[in-house]
């Protein structure tokens, strides 16, 4: 083909003479046709690119046909045939470009409805056409669009920082001077009762705590001559139980029972 100029300009270069016999030149130029060539593309992944599966290509040629599967199983990921898109090109010009329910509407498909039931069918019906060999070259891409599944999520203990908070708030008995409060946290009751004595006594008890704290008259005072004597403490510790027992039965009714009685 390079020299093909030089070739032609030599025979043009000779003029006809004016001699007998009469004659012809005859110059025939022979044509092969091209092969065409499909290229199948089937692709794999998100609705924003991202590839979830490898995809497959395969270069289609004069009597193939396409052979394009239905998608592929990845865990944790949902195909979303409403979103899946197929691109049908055809030297270098778009066909088509659109949903593959777009695609199976224009070819007359179950009225553009695909679901996983007839998927198969739809996919025979483009496989079904072989290749012809006819210019232009072309290309089929087949799209198939996953979304990921949705996870649970662990539920929490109803706390911050692994603290349950049991706590069912506080209840004043202003009449027996003290205050209980039933509130915890962790899951551990704890009973908490300021008496109005003259001594502070605590005793803790299982996964709970009751504690027995006294306001004297005169705060921030200390006198040596005012603290208990060592047989004086079960004495106090007693008193102050005793007062946490009337603080409890004002709480239960039983206050008003022993004013009857009365």
């Amino acid at each position: 083909m390079d020299n093909l100029p030089q070739f032609l300009a030599l025979l043009n270069s000779g003029q006809v003479s004016n001699v007998y016999p009469s004659g012809s030149f005859t110059l025939t130029y022979a044509y092969t046709r091209q092969a065409t060539v499909v290229n199948q593309t089937t692709n794999y992944q998100t609705a924003d690119g991202i590839t979830v599966l490898p995809s497959e290509s395969e270069e289609l040629t004069a009597g193939d046909y396409p052979s394009f599967g239905t998608p592929k199983q990845k865990d944790g990921y949902t195909v979303n045939l409403a979103n899946s898109k197929i691109t049908v090109e055809f030297g270098g010009q778009i066909v088509f470009s659109g949903t593959l329910n777009g695609y199976a509407k224009l070819i007359g498909f179950n009225g553009g409805t695909l679901t996983t039931d007839n998927l198969q069918s739809f996919l025979d019906l483009i496989n079904g056409s072989a290749v012809e060999n006819v210019y232009p070259n072309g290309s089929i891409t087949l799209t198939y669009v996953y979304q990921k599944d949705a996870t649970d999520t662990p539920g929490g203990n109803g706390g911050s920082d692994g603290s349950d908070s049991n706590g069912s708030g506080s209840t004043n008995n202003s009449g027996q001077g003290g205050t209980v409060n039933n509130g915890g946290t962790n899951g551990n009751a704890e009973q908490n009762v300021t008496v109005n004595n003259n001594d502070t006594n605590s005793t803790n008890a299982g996964t709970g705590s009751v504690a027995l704290s006294t306001n004297k008259d005169q705060s921030n005072e200390t006198n040596s001559s005012k603290l208990p004597q060592t047989n004086e403490k079960d004495s106090i510790g007693l008193a102050g139980l005793g007062m946490l027992m009337l603080s409890l039965a004002g709480m239960f009714g039983l206050k008003d029972l022993r004013k009857k009685r009365s």
